[in-house]
């Protein structure tokens, strides 16, 4: 996607250079759209399948279906707290993982965002671990009010309550966990996982496109249709 920018961007400063008019920059955004679209169709077929034109566009066209806002409302933490919501997302074939992490306010509103490609876990609740540690370390960054930590993982969240897991394999992420818990106050919270779809977008985000990033302030793309309708602050 760089590539194609940096190309598009070459290629109207050849127009300028020629003194020829250059597309708006809605023009240029379309083009690039559905010339990205083009290639991911690509990859499903065969040459000899692009060549014959048997591409189908509804494989890549696929239907938009706006997000719901939940049945149950997102707990939200109290005034003079944050909550951060983490989850992990884990694909047993290859053993690749990845984290999400959100740390919002009382209102909803979103303070830091961030999801982070593992290449390797060993499974699921080791993920889910992943997402807690480095959650509670990026929320010690950005905010110094007690933290909520929410998770759907009924057994990853009770290691900051106790030191069962300390014993098996992932021990040395419980390790690090604990000594969080000394650099501020985190309050655990079991939520149902439909309440925990923001991170679990996040993770699922950064495992299928091997990505990782930290937002401050702003909302990553790939949520930008969830978190509002968790905000209070926001109509629904």
């Amino acid at each position: 996607m760089l590539l194609m920018l940096i190309w598009r961007i070459w290629h109207l400063r050849n127009k300028l250079s020629h003194g020829k008019d250059v597309p708006l920059v809605p023009a240029t955004v379309e083009y690039l759209d559905s010339y990205y679209k083009s290639i991911l169709l690509a990859g499903c077929f065969s040459s000899e399948d692009i060549i014959k034109g048997k591409m189908s566009l509804s494989a890549a066209l696929k239907p938009y279906h706006a997000p719901k806002p939940p049945e149950v409302p997102w707990p939200a933490p109290n005034q003079g707290s944050v909550a951060l919501s983490v989850d992990g997302s884990f694909h047993k074939e290859d053993g690749s993982a990845a984290i999400g992490m959100v740390l919002r306010d009382d209102k909803g509103e979103i303070l830091m965002a961030a999801y982070q490609f593992i290449s390797h876990c060993n499974d699921p609740l080791e993920a889910e671990l992943h997402a807690i540690m480095q959650g509670m370390a990026l929320a010690i960054q950005h905010s110094h009010l007690p933290v909520v930590v929410q998770s759907d993982s009924s057994d990853a969240i009770s290691c900051l309550t106790n030191g069962t897991l300390l014993r098996l394999a992932y021990g040395h992420i419980v390790l690090e966990i604990k000594f969080l818990l000394g650099n501020r106050e985190f309050v655990p919270q079991k939520i149902n996982r439909l309440l925990n779809r923001v991170a679990d977008q996040l993770a699922k985000y950064s495992r299928t496109e091997r990505a990782t990033a930290v937002w401050l302030g702003s909302v990553p793309p790939c949520i930008k249709d969830l978190w509002p309708l968790d905000c209070n602050s926001l109509p629904k």
